[in-house]
């Protein structure tokens, strides 16, 4: 296939990958009841997990695919512990931060909340060593690029989306989306810790 071929199949994979539920859009989803740059700022730190995971794959992969279940095990709990706290920032979150035009308290902060749920997640990493390498000797940096675009593409609507609700009727939208969000990341805490007490015991 061609450079356009080739870059329409990572947008495609990469869109169908983040627009599924789970704990990355249940925080995403939060945060945009806060405003839009917020969660946008949170959306860019998880996209550039994905190119931390993906060069960390590439380089070690003969290492950790000989110690794959043991290593994974210790991000089973590392995203229990992530998921729990998320879950605990969610619920008692703020309706509403006004940011526009203003600059955002704790950015930094934000965008490493992003990296972080990104990097220590055990299914984005039993992906990047499996589908992802795999794409990678298939489809090559085209491949990347669409990944890239779609996950841009992805949370700069999405948080729009969810703002546009939310003021089209604030009370309802922020109590539907905090008690979905809120029950999500509290699923994943309690699936990854079960993980981790199944492959430790």
């Amino acid at each position: 296939m061609g450079v356009i071929e080739n870059l329409f199949v990572g947008f495609v994979l990469g869109l169908s990958s983040i627009a599924s539920p789970g704990p990355f859009n249940a925080y995403l989803a939060n945060l945009a009841l806060k405003g839009w740059k917020r969660a946008f700022i949170f959306g860019i730190g998880n996209v550039i997990s994905d190119f931390v995971l993906m060069g960390a794959t590439i380089t070690l992969y003969e290492m950790l695919r000989s110690k794959i279940e043991g290593f994974l095990c210790y991000f089973y709990l590392a995203s229990a512990v992530i998921f729990a706290y998320l879950a605990f920032d969610a619920y008692k979150g703020r309706e509403q931060d006004k940011t526009e035009g203003k600059p955002i308290s704790g950015s930094f902060p934000l965008f490493l909340k992003g990296l972080t749920i990104g990097v220590v997640n055990p299914v984005q990493i039993t992906w990047w060593l499996t589908a992802g390498l795999a794409s990678i000797s298939m489809f090559g940096i085209p491949w990347m690029a669409g990944l890239a675009l779609s996950g841009m593409i992805w949370i700069s609507l999405f948080p729009k989306m969810i703002e546009t609700g939310r003021d089209y009727n604030s009370r309802l939208a922020t109590f539907i989306i905090k008690l979905v969000s809120t029950s999500i990341l509290l699923a994943f805490s309690a699936y990854f810790l079960l993980l981790f007490i199944i492959k430790y015991l």
